[in-house]
């Protein structure tokens, strides 16, 4: 995960770091899934942080 993310431009320092948060969330969001069975919610989550993602550096 952190290569690709570097090969879409984010800076190899900062890499490692957002690949392990964005792990984090989807594990988190997996585990909200099965206790909640709201899957409408948890998708729209997932695809509101891709979006994020999609959002230039400064």
């Amino acid at each position: 995960m952190a290569d690709r993310l570097i090969t879409d431009g984010r800076p190899p320092e900062d890499a490692s770091t957002l690949a392990t948060l964005l792990l984090a969330q989807v594990r988190g969001l997996q585990l909200d899934l099965l206790v909640s069975g709201d899957r409408a919610r948890a998708d729209r989550a997932i695809e509101f942080a891709a979006r994020l993602l999609d959002r230039p550096t400064t």
